[in-house]
Parts: structure tokens; C-alpha cells; sequence
């Protein structure tokens, strides 16, 4: 994974069906089907460039997130990234 001090979403195209999300990347050409989970970190890089901690606050809805949470987020971003629907930023 490459380092970065944040994360943005790609030019992305969404659909959702019955709790199924479908994206497709501008960029690559894809189209993914990604989980409500991996759609709701999506949604927030879309609105500003966040860390894998910032997300995992967010997600715990002002709860503390631990480090388990701030591992699997960190997880989930470098799956994201590898599908091209994210992108690391420089800050």
C-alpha cells in the first residue's frame, strides 16, 4: 500500500439496489460491487480527503475508535485503492 497522510474518492458513478452497491470508476473503467460498508467509507472521502483514523472516528459515530477499528479500516482502504476507487493524498 502506498503511504499516505489521506485518502480521496476517485471519480466514481454509484448505484444501489435492495442494500447492493455498484460503482463504477470514471478513471479505470470498472465497475465494482462493494459492500455498505466499504460504500459508507467511500461516501466520506468524496466530501474531503480523510486518515484511516479520521474515517475510523467518524464510523464510531464519536465513539473511540481502538486500534482493531483503525486496523480494519486501514485494511479496507488498501482494498479500495487496489480497485482504483480511492486515492492516497499528500497533505
Amino acid at each position: 500500500m502506498r503511504m499516505a497522510l489521506g485518502w480521496k474518492a476517485a471519480k466514481l458513478s454509484w448505484r444501489e439496489w435492495e442494500g447492493e452497491i455498484v460503482v463504477f470508476s470514471v478513471n479505470s473503467g470498472n465497475t465494482h460491487l462493494i459492500s455498505p460498508a466499504a460504500g459508507d467509507v467511500v461516501r466520506l472521502l468524496e466530501k474531503e480527503v480523510l486518515s484511516a483514523t479520521e474515517i475510523s472516528d467518524r464510523l464510531m459515530a464519536g465513539l473511540s475508535s481502538d486500534e482493531e477499528v483503525i486496523s480494519n479500516v486501514e485494511t479496507l482502504l488498501k482494498n479500495l485503492d487496489h480497485l482504483g476507487l480511492i486515492e492516497p493524498v499528500s497533505q
